[in-house]
């Protein structure tokens, strides 16, 4: 599920949500989102916030950039979630375990 939102004339970065299997039962699956950022060179120009429903990605001074919303399908825990930016790909990575309660497929 992609969805960015923007009224600025900068452009909105490539990007890619996906779902990573769990490793083993015990441990919830994982949605990745990537994200395809050349115009940056390290995590310090961006500002990452994510909610429970939703990323949300900006350059910290709003030049780059036109600000990236993707809603997530599933509630994640946000509270135990990763970021990387991979400098010589030029590509941010958020790893966003899928909250338990989504896992045994009750709602949050």
């Amino acid at each position: 599920m992609l969805c960015s939102l923007s009224s600025s004339s900068l452009p909105v970065p490539e990007h890619e949500l996906t779902e990573a299997a769990a490793a083993s039962e015990a441990a919830p699956s994982t949605l990745v989102l990537t994200v395809q950022l050349p115009l940056i060179g390290s995590m310090k120009q961006l500002e990452l916030s994510i909610g429970e429903r939703e990323v949300i990605l900006e350059t910290a001074d709003g030049s780059a950039y036109a600000p990236l919303v993707v809603k997530l399908p599933t509630a994640v825990d946000d509270g135990a979630s990763s970021a990387k930016f991979d400098k010589k790909k030029d590509v941010l990575t958020v790893k966003m375990p899928v909250a338990a309660m989504e896992e045994e497929g009750q709602l949050v």
